[in-house]
């Protein structure tokens, strides 16, 4: 994203090159794209070339993360069934010095992203409200609310406002944002990530301080998880000028908004329709599409007439929902589905 001005690949690509036919060449193509979306209005996240923290004076041995709780549960649980289990997981850690919430959100996954922090020390409670961007997906927005939330912590030791023996306990729920810091300060891809490994081997180094970073279910009713998450959301207000995007978001960014432009300009320009069981084959449910495509590869082989009957019932429910205009029945459309498969409907 951002690279120094003396840099060969940058002074290639940025400067204009005559062409002989006179027509865009990709340089103009991708500064359209880039126009088009608005992110040249944000700043650019500097790409990360090697991690700024060395193997040899990683503080790994004083952080550790967790993604398991002690009673295991599952997001399809009740509530109040997650609630306990968190609450159990809790409860088997020594009483922490400083306990830690964080939480990130963002208006549909995509964009308006905000970071909520809660600390608590003792009778102490501080709270913090972060923009992540005006792009950003939800495991930025709880990347940025850990990287806020050490870097808080920085700040309260410097001004003497923590003891140099202190135990930390920080709880997420974002699952991915734990599993990929835990891979360790030289294994990190994003500039936010290196900079939470940074700031968790300043607190190693300045004091005798050991920090957990636990996973916890989120919306399950947890008062610190919840506090977190009204915090977060209400970042999202925040103003997002400011705030850089990163490299992966943008990619994301420009992916939807070219796609989006082919169904809008491109794709009602097309010779020819949707076929019928093109259109049925849409309709279809996630799991009822991947099934299909399993079944192509004859991965389902052998259950083949089960899964055959199983996927015609979806067929039949999907048609009486929809205008497809399908003569034969919905019984016979599995085959005509799967064409190149060796198996049919015969028992």
């Amino acid at each position: 994203m951002s690279l120094p001005a003396t840099n060969q690949r940058k002074v290639s690509t940025t400067k204009s090159v005559p062409t002989r036919t006179g027509k865009s060449n990709w340089r103009k193509y991708a500064q359209n794209l880039v126009a088009e979306t608005e992110l040249d209005t944000y700043p650019r996240e500097e790409l990360v070339v090697l991690p700024p923290t060395q193997p040899w004076k990683a503080a790994s041995h004083n952080v550790t993360f967790s993604t398991d709780l002690v009673v295991d549960c599952k997001r399809a649980n009740e509530p109040a069934v997650r609630k306990a289990s968190a609450e159990v997981t809790i409860r088997s850690f020594p009483l922490p010095d400083v306990e830690v919430w964080t939480d990130g959100s963002a208006e549909h996954g995509t964009e308006y992203g905000g970071s909520g922090i809660l600390i608590k020390t003792g009778d102490t409670e501080l709270d913090q409200r972060v923009p992540a961007g005006r792009y950003c997906s939800s495991y930025r927005a709880e990347l940025v609310s850990l990287d806020t939330a050490l870097d808080m912590l920085v700040a309260l030791h410097t001004a003497g406002s923590l003891p140099n023996t202190v135990r930390i306990h920080v709880y997420t729920d974002s699952r991915s944002a734990v599993m990929r810091l835990s891979y360790g300060p030289t294994n990190q891809s994003e500039k936010v990530a290196c900079s939470i490994w940074q700031h968790l081997h300043t607190l190693c180094q300045r004091s005798e301080c050991s920090i957990h970073l636990q996973w916890i279910p989120g919306h399950a009713g947890l008062a610190g998880n919840e506090e977190a998450d009204s915090i977060a959301k209400e970042a999202t207000a925040l103003t997002q000028i400011d705030t850089p995007i990163d490299f992966s978001t943008a990619k994301v960014v420009i992916h939807r908004s070219t796609r989006a432009k082919w169904k809008r300009e491109a794709k009602p320009k097309l010779p020819f329709a949707q076929p019928p069981l093109y259109q049925l084959e849409a309709s279809l449910r996630r799991q009822d599409r991947r099934l299909l495509s399993q079944m192509r590869t004859e991965l389902r082989q052998r259950q083949n007439r089960s899964w055959v009957r199983f996927l015609s019932s979806r067929c039949r429910t999907a048609l009486m929902d929809s205008d497809i205009d399908i003569s034969v029945g919905a019984i016979f459309i599995v085959p005509l589905l799967l064409p190149s498969c060796t198996y049919g409907l015969s028992p």
